[in-house]
């Protein structure tokens, strides 16, 4: 399917050249990352400061067509990411069509979840750009969707569930009898935009499948000797997640302010990413054994299963981004994350926060971003000190 789509995109783009009649327009961005490291001695796995330097192609390079025709538009954009071993260079980014009906309009396709969709412009990180992803800021990604969107601004999706974690370790034992929702609302007052929003999931366990067994020797007294005895443990349990999000623009010329609050339960169990991912745990069942005193020796006679629990986790987190634009080729931003999430066994709160300072310069059809950002792991639910990455470098980046 990944290649199919490439090679589509290859003879859209042969086409595009021979005439600019057609109803898309064919659009890339490459990016490339040149960046030193510093980690202090609680990051680095050797238990000790570190330097190094990172030099790669951003994974979040891109090759797309936006189509549009009277009241049909679509997209199609694949990521390429072609540093060496990279299993799966080329993933779907977006692949969705949009029909307009009167003052409403229906998507089918995978795009990201409204509400949940601002990305900050953070270049820097270990592996492609942060974005303050897991730093606060909520990121649903792009999933498979059906979404309806009226013209006043309000909106609803039914959208592919996740299950990201199963706590009793067999996926099949998870049934999902409904889609993941998503509805909110997009305001518009004088150059400040406002979108609260949330998503909400649920799954069940399978009766069928979500079963444990034990065994035991226990006492038969008509046989006056020990037999093993078997017992299934049924887990009926419905995992509930849910986000809440506020999302804002405001645009004060020169200035722009873009910031996100956001607070949920289990987020991580719907694909969200949060600090570390966490999701709720689920305590298996103990066992139970029932003593009783024959002859004068106590003898296990039977056992039985205590309860399962589950344990929800809730995260709070925002970010905040300033941009200052002095012209067309120069701007200048600062921005900021932190995340919290707790669980009512953990002793603390599990923290991380991230910050950069950067410069944006543009030369024609290339971009210089100079960064400056800290990646803080800050303090886990144990309270041990996770550390701290120190990053410094540029990022390259062609768009056509």
């Amino acid at each position: 399917m990944k290649r199919f789509l490439l090679i589509m995109l290859l003879i859209l783009i042969s086409m595009n050249l021979f005439t600019q009649d057609l109803p898309f327009t064919v659009y890339g961005s490459l990016r490339m990352g040149f960046w030193y490291e510093y980690r202090n001695e609680d990051h680095y796995p050797a238990g000790e400061s570190h330097l190094r330097m990172n030099y790669f192609l951003q994974p979040n390079s891109r090759l797309g067509i936006n189509f549009r025709h009277q009241d049909f538009d679509g997209k199609i954009e694949v990521g390429i990411n072609a540093n060496p071993g990279v299993a799966n260079p080329i993933g779907t980014r977006f692949l969705y069509g949009r029909q307009k009906f009167g003052n409403w309009s229906l998507l089918a396709g995978q795009d990201a979840i409204l509400g949940t969709d601002f990305l900050p412009n953070q270049a820097g990180g270990p592996t492609g750009e942060l974005a303050l992803i897991g730093y606060g800021l909520a990121w649903g990604g792009r999933v498979p969707q059906v979404r309806f969107e009226m013209d006043n601004g309000l909106f609803a999706a039914f959208i592919l569930p996740a299950i990201a974690n199963d706590p009793i370790g067999n996926q099949n034992a998870v049934d999902t009898m409904f889609p993941r929702i998503n509805f909110g609302y997009r305001a518009n007052f004088n150059g400040i935009k406002i979108t609260p929003a949330a998503v909400f999931q649920m799954y069940d366990y399978n009766s069928d499948l979500a079963i444990i067994t034990a065994k035991r020797d226990v006492w038969n007294t008509e046989e006056n000797d020990y037999k093993e005895i078997e017992k299934t443990y049924i887990y009926e349990q419905s995992v509930m997640s849910w986000i809440g999000v506020l999302t804002a623009e405001m645009n004060f010329n020169p200035i722009l302010v873009n910031f996100q609050l956001n607070y949920g339960s289990n987020i991580g169990n719907m694909g969200y990413s949060v600090a570390n991912n966490y999701r709720a745990e689920m305590s298996p069942p103990k066992i139970i054994e029932t003593f009783e005193e024959i002859d004068g020796v106590e003898k296990v006679t039977d056992f039985s299963f205590t309860d399962h629990e589950l344990a929800d986790v809730t995260t709070l987190g925002g970010i905040l981004t300033v941009t200052f634009t002095a012209s067309e080729t120069l701007n200048l931003t600062l921005g900021a994350g932190y995340t919290s999430s707790e669980m009512e066994a953990w002793t603390d709160p599990d923290t991380k926060m991230s910050a950069y300072l950067q410069t944006g310069l543009r030369f024609g059809r290339l971009r210089v971003t100079p960064e400056i950002g800290v990646i803080n792991e800050m303090k886990s639910y144990d309270g041990k000190e996770r550390g701290m990455l120190m990053y410094f470098g540029t990022q390259l980046r062609y768009d056509f």
